[in-house]
């Protein structure tokens, strides 16, 4: 009889006899990789809900057969038909959909709210300037350094690039500044001030008091202790700065954030290290969180980053065989 749970270090089923249980959990149709699907994933592993991703057949079958029954033709697909009828594709949309599920959209506010889809939108826009460095342009030295120059730059040279739209200076401003702050002009980045005390400057609460407060985290946000993060943290022990993007809780706006500067880790670490400190220890700070940790330390997190890479990988093979 198959189990109808896997073993809690054993989130993700890729095949074998946890296939015949999926009515238990949810499915998440994706490629092997990463990619869009894996800030689904953190949310997932955050809360400790199993999961089961079904293996992908071969690229031309998937399209051909598969891919034409998914609403609008394309992954991640999300399924989760154990206490609604939830089968969703885009992966903002899934994305808000656990966070509406496991009430980590800020206080569910209408400022909280849109506060929210805002750094979710900025996020999009930055995680497809870096695919396109990436994946596209295959790290040609031209597009690292325009990306570079404005996306990796900092806040005062990101204001005087020519190039649209925003940086990860702009996250670093919404953290760093405290609650209530002016933003600097024309750089249509705001602080925050809704849910500041007039008792208790900005990042008095530590980390860990912040986690114990909030009903939907899964577990203590832990700090290890390195220099980076030492340096962020004042003689009480608390972060400069803000915890969270949005008020006082861990949102779907800080798994998005923290996903984006962990692709920017893989090739820009000592630039995101010394230009963006508020966004590496945030990042820290939700890859501590217990569920996350978890997964990050098991064999079920993929090591590939994009889709093409999958797809890549399959054609080498392929090549190799012929």
């Amino acid at each position: 009889m198959t189990e109808p749970h896997p073993p809690e270090e054993h989130w993700v089923a890729q095949e074998g006899a946890f296939s015949a249980a999926t009515s238990n959990v949810p499915v998440l149709h994706y490629y092997p990789v990463r990619g869009r699907a894996e800030p689904i994933r953190l949310v997932l592993a955050l809360m400790q809900q199993p999961w089961f991703e079904p293996p992908v057949e071969p690229l031309h079958a998937l399209v051909r057969r598969d891919l034409d029954s998914f609403p609008f033709r394309q992954m991640p697909r999300f399924v989760d038909e154990v206490n609604a009828k939830i089968d969703l594709v885009q992966s903002m949309a899934i994305l808000r959909h656990l966070g509406r599920k496991y009430k980590l959209y800020g206080s569910g506010d209408l400022e909280d709210s849109a506060a929210i889809d805002m750094v979710l939108d900025a996020v999009s826009e930055l995680r497809e300037k870096l695919k396109n460095v990436w994946v596209v342009s295959k790290m040609e030295p031209g597009a690292v350094q325009r990306y570079t120059s404005s996306v990796l730059a900092p806040e005062a040279e990101l204001l005087a690039s020519k190039e649209p739209g925003p940086g990860l200076a702009c996250l670093e401003r919404l953290l760093a500044g405290p609650p209530g702050a002016d933003a600097p002009a024309g750089s249509g980045m705001q602080g925050d001030d809704k849910h500041s005390s007039s008792s208790q400057p900005a990042g008095a609460a530590t980390a860990s008091g912040a986690a114990a407060s909030c009903a939907a985290c899964a577990g203590e946000v832990v700090d290890d202790g390195s220099d980076e993060g030492a340096s962020l943290l004042s003689d009480d022990g608390a972060a400069d700065g803000r915890l969270w993007f949005v008020g006082e809780r861990l949102s779907i706006a800080d798994i998005a954030v923290a996903d984006l500067v962990d692709l920017n880790l893989v090739h820009f670490e000592a630039q995101v290290k010394s230009t963006f400190p508020h966004l590496h220890l945030h990042w820290r700070r939700v890859m501590g969180q217990t569920g996350i940790k978890a997964y990050l330390g098991s064999n079920n997190r993929h090591s590939l980053m994009w889709g093409q890479d999958w797809i890549d990988q399959r054609q080498g093979a392929a090549d190799g065989q012929q």
